[in-house]
């Protein structure tokens, strides 16, 4: 099989692969040369298969299960934080006892934001009376306050844009969440 060689081949220049539907999404594009868009097209089909739909082969090697599975129940977007102040954000899934309110954050690092859930959605079903839904946090070591750590350039694997969020839209990663800024005009 070659699908694992092309994520080889992606994985050692750098690039993440995503399925959406149909489509393939390589990223960061500028590091998507002309190379390995050959090796995209030609092995489409085996790659399409490999993958699931929505899931992620991220640079870090490891496959992401696939996003969007309680999107279609978000309400709202609520941010603790200006998400305007940061080229991404951690995006996790957790399970809550409620469909709006949220529990203080215990995890490591400071949560900035969470989705709150209709009032119609159903629980969880592998947790009945619990619901799932997104939350957005950011670590110590992360480019909001460490600009010249660890991610100065690229990414942590759950990291989107905060721009690119809304409610029932999965995030995703733009060049300004990899560390790329646009050229600014003289």
């Amino acid at each position: 099989m070659i699908a694992p060689k092309v994520l080889d081949f992606l994985y050692a220049k750098g690039i993440s692969l995503e399925r959406e539907g149909a489509d393939l999404i390589a990223r960061p594009s500028d590091a998507v040369t002309s190379e390995a868009v050959l090796l995209l097209r030609r092995y489409k089909p085996e790659l399409l298969a490999a993958l699931a739909d929505g899931e992620v082969f991220e640079v870090s090697g490891r496959p992401r299960e696939a996003r969007g599975a309680n999107l279609a129940d978000e309400a709202e977007i609520v941010w603790e934080e200006d998400p305007s102040n940061f080229d991404y954000v951690r995006s996790y899934e957790l399970t809550t006892s409620g469909r709006k309110r949220i529990a203080k954050w215990t995890g490591e690092g400071r949560r900035v934001g969470y989705a709150v859930l209709r009032q119609d959605a159903p629980h969880d079903p592998c947790f009945p009376g619990r619901f799932t839904r997104r939350i957005f946090f950011l670590k110590d070591h992360d480019r909001d306050s460490a600009p010249n750590g660890v991610y100065r350039c690229g990414a942590p694997c759950e990291a989107v844009d905060p721009r690119t969020i809304s409610p029932a839209v999965p995030g995703r990663l733009t060049p300004r969440a990899w560390g790329k800024r646009p050229n600014k005009s003289a």
